[in-house]
């Protein structure tokens, strides 16, 4: 570029200081929002995959429902892309705390596969040593040294667990099973694999780890990854299908041995019974009392007899082993922090991309303009022989001068403050550290050239229309465009201002069309993210105020229930009673439910299971399971669909959809008890109820519960940490809507100044011919309402649609927001842009006094 031509463009910058500045702004701004949230997501993703790669994350875990032999994990560790496969055994256990009992999980060291990470201490060396995770530990005040004693075993996985007495705690560690601790999870007490019985298992394991090949560090929560997981879930699955018929004849095969020799054990006896009752018959002596005896005997062998009979044909008909097959997308942690993530990417993708679009909408407004006065400038130079590429590198120095300084200072400002601001809040339910900046230079490239090219063809854009015309054209005044003529009975119907108006917007249609998208645009991200704000609170609000009506669960021994009810209804709380329980569900991918099983007309006095088309309570339902609105529509099922659950090491049934529920917080399903006891094949034992306090304080609650016998706990049981889930993308959401409103404030005073700029000669003669100020600003004010308001329009309905496109991709298996009109956000978008217009037209056509007669010559 010629000298002549930088100090021309240099000359262009200070002119134009305010509309340069603008420029700047919102590059910086829209650059900012949208590396900041980049980053944090590349970043979030990132750390939490070193962590898992430090831990040795499994890649899948098998869940058998008979167990899983020797040869199965031979067979495991057979199949092509399998590393490394460790056996797991596990047993449920709880013990006292201050409020009743706390559940918790003996689980076995991993040597090679889920190895935990060491906060304090060192890993168990001895069977009368463990490691508890770190919450656990501050629950119940552990500390190195401490022990763990006086707890119970409370399912059938107990039997296999050695240990009785004191465990002193050598370590306080996390476990890759649980780094988000916001999902209520049974926390771990680690022992070593010899805690359990493998005699008795008959060297069986209870649960299976696997890795596969090839897997590196930062690919974790990749679409190529998911992709090679969900191959090798298929392999393990056709595995399965050759395994578990296997299993089936080896368990049958045991089974029998053990009835045919217990079968033999009582034939003999009874055999010896019978010939004894025979002597005792033919002996005048025997007494009575032992011949009683003795037929009582043969009775009881007899019956035990016809026992084994049937114990033999339910063996025989015992339903299929089956594997539960879980991959990444099977671990509630994983997939938080995948949620987290995919949440992130979506704002990204759609909030933050808005401030790109704008940042290029009035570049193309700006330069236009400067265009437009530089006609007669730029018909000289062509004159003289300039190239055309000469002439629009000039401005070009403008628009991507501004967009490089602007996308620079957002770059610093994303990777200095927006990310950590982001980061830090998932930082607070997540136990490693995964706050750690990440700086990713493609993405920061990628935008960096992107805001380059929008700018530059913005420039082009605005500029190509006057390149293109003759020297001599554009040296001779511009032409109004417009109607020749006035048609008599239009010049009655309107007055001069709104003539003017309307030839105005003829002829430069093209600022009025900018004008009023950037309007649109900066009143549609406030509305957007006033709306998700209203969405994301707006969940939480309807669950604990519409959905779940009740307090406290009280957790409790089947068979005090009764009793306690008892004892709740005297002392006029309202309470019902129900099971509830953790499932694991198989639809198109392994996730969890939390089941509720009861009288649903009870259920429903306390958690309210409406219909989510007519909005009725679903108040029976016994040939199939009530699924929330989230799961249906996430994976397709309806009234009448079927999927599997399983309970976890025991058996996996088909159940069927038996109605759809309106739920946004959590992972509930409900059935009743006669359908549990259809597809389980037992009866549901209730263990839980939930209480209404109806103002009674926690400290008369506890007493009275201190009145009844086998209360484990209680507590509110609301799952706050879901709550923080939410407030976490609230947090993000309120930083880009501050943002946004920054952006309306500097979008309105450009477009403003730009359009006072290019109407002050116009204002001057006006001004000249006996105009007053006031008539002067009411001419303009005139086009800024009506541009402003339809901008406002336009960005109200825009936003709304694009709040309610985003709500839907940040909706998770587990919350589903509020999806309503948020009346809210359009008084407020509506309010805050015409609180900014006013501000800064004020500003601007306050200088229409100070208009000089030396203003009406500038061309």
């Amino acid at each position: 570029m010629k000298t002549t031509q930088r100090k021309d463009a240099l000359r262009n910058i200070i002119r134009q200081k305010v509309s340069y500045l603008s420029v700047v702004v919102i590059a910086l701004l829209g650059v900012g929002s949208f590396l900041s949230i980049s980053y944090a997501s590349d970043s979030l993703q990132r750390n939490s995959s070193e962590q898992y790669a430090k831990m040795h994350f499994r890649d899948v875990e098998i869940i058998s429902t008979h167990l899983i032999t020797s040869d199965d994990l031979t067979a495991l560790q057979g199949l092509d892309g399998v590393s490394d496969v460790e056996s797991v055994w596990q047993a449920g256990a709880e013990l006292s705390a201050d409020k009743g009992s706390e559940k918790f999980t003996f689980i076995s060291i991993g040597e090679r596969i889920n190895t935990p990470l060491i906060r304090e201490g060192r890993l168990p060396e001895k069977l009368t040593e463990c490691a508890v995770e770190r919450r656990l530990a501050e629950l119940m005040d552990w500390h190195l040294g401490d022990t763990v004693e006086g707890y119970s075993m409370t399912d059938d996985t107990g039997q296999f667990f050695t240990l009785f007495e004191p465990l002193t705690i050598t370590a306080i560690v996390e476990h890759p099973d649980h780094l988000c601790i916001n999902l209520g999870e049974t926390p771990y007490v680690l022992v070593l694999p010899s805690a359990f019985d493998h005699e008795s298992l008959k060297d069986c394991a209870m649960k299976a780890d696997l890795l596969m090949e090839g897997g590196t560090p930062g690919t974790r929560f990749s679409s190529q990854n998911k992709a090679v997981s969900a191959g090798m879930v298929s392999k393990i699955e056709a595995l399965a299908r050759e395994r578990t018929p296997l299993r089936d004849d080896e368990v049958k095969k045991e089974a029998f041995a053990q009835i045919d020799e217990i079968e033999e054990g009582y034939k003999n006896s009874l055999k010896e019974k019978k010939d004894l009752l025979e002597e005792l018959e033919s002996d005048p002596s025997a007494s009575s009392e032992d011949i009683e005896d003795t037929r009582g005997s043969i009775s009881y062998f007899e019956e035990a007899l016809s026992e084994l009979g049937e114990t033999r044909d339910k063996v025989d008909n015992m339903a299929p082993s089956r594997w539960v097959v879980l991959g990444d997308l099977g671990s509630p942690g994983f997939v938080q922090f995948l949620a987290a993530g995919q949440s992130l990417s979506n704002l990204r993708m759609t909030f933050a991309l808005m401030f790109i679009v704008i940042s290029a909408m009035v570049i193309y407004a700006t330069v236009s303009k400067m265009v437009d006065e530089q006609r007669t400038l730029i018909g000289t130079v062509k004159a003289l022989g300039f190239y055309k590429r000469e002439i629009l590198g000039k401005y070009l120095v403008y628009g991507v001068s501004g967009t490089l300084a602007g996308s620079v200072l957002g770059i610093l400002l994303a990777r200095f403050w927006l990310e950590g601001y982001a980061l830090n809040g998932y930082g607070k339910y997540i136990s490693v550290d995964i706050t750690t900046p990440r700086f990713s230079w493609g993405i920061t490239l990628i935008v960096l050239f992107i805001g380059i090219l929008l700018s530059v063809l913005a420039v082009w854009s605005a500029c190509s229309h006057l390149l293109n015309a003759p020297a001599v054209e554009l040296m001779q005044p511009a032409v109004p465009k417009g109607k020749r003529g006035t048609d008599k009975n239009e010049r009655h119907k309107l007055s001069l201002y709104s003539r003017l108006i309307l030839r105005n917007v003829s002829s430069d249609w093209k600022r009025v069309i900018v004008t009023v998208i950037s309007v649109a645009g900066c009143c549609a991200l406030l509305v957007t993210g006033f709306t998700l704000k209203h969405g994301v609170a707006g969940c939480v609000s309807k669950q604990y105020n519409e959905i779940r009506d009740y307090d406290l669960e009280v957790e409790c021994w089947s068979y005090a229930i009764p009793e306690v009810g008892e004892i709740l209804t005297g002392a006029g709380l309202e309470n019902a009673p129900l099971y509830k329980t953790t499932l694991i569900t198989n639809v198109e991918e392994t996730s969890i439910a939390n089941l509720l099983c009861g009288d649903l007309k009870e259920i429903n006095r306390m958690y309210h299971l409406n219909d989510w088309k007519t909005g009725e309570p679903i108040l029976s339902c016994d040939d199939g399971i009530l699924i929330q609105r989230r799961i249906a529509e996430l994976y397709g099922l309806d009234v009448g669909s079927e999927f599997e659950l399983s309970d976890g090491l025991s058996s996996q049934v088909t159940v069927r959809v038996g109605g759809i529920f309106e739920n946004y917080i959590g992972l509930p399903a409900a059935m009743s008890p006669a359908y549990y006891e259809k597809v389980f094949g037992k009866p549901c034992e209730y263990n839980t109820i939930f209480v209404r306090l109806d103002g009674m304080d926690e400290d008369s609650f506890a007493a009275l519960l201190g009145e009844a016998d086998g209360v484990k706990s209680y507590g509110p049981g609301d799952q706050s940490d879901f709550r923080q889930s939410s407030t976490v993308i609230d947090s993000v959401v309120a930083l880009l809507t501050v943002m946004s409103a920054i952006l309306a404030g500097v979008v309105l005073m450009n477009l403003t100044n730009l359009f006072f700029l290019q109407k002050k000669r116009e204002m001057t003669i006006m001004r000249i011919n006996g105009y007053s100020v006031k008539q002067t600003v009411e001419y303009l004010l005139r086009e800024i309402i009506v541009t402003t308001a339809l901008g406002i329009l336009i960005g109200i309905a825009a936003g709304s649609a694009m709040a309610y496109f985003i709500l839907r991709s940040l909706e998770q298996s587990f919350m589903q927001f509020d999806r309503s009109i948020s009346l809210s956000a359009w008084g407020i978008g509506f309010a805050i842009t015409l609180l900014f217009a006013a501000i800064v037209n004020w500003l601007v056509l306050r200088k229409v006094k100070d208009l000089k007669l030396v203003d009406a010559a500038i061309q």
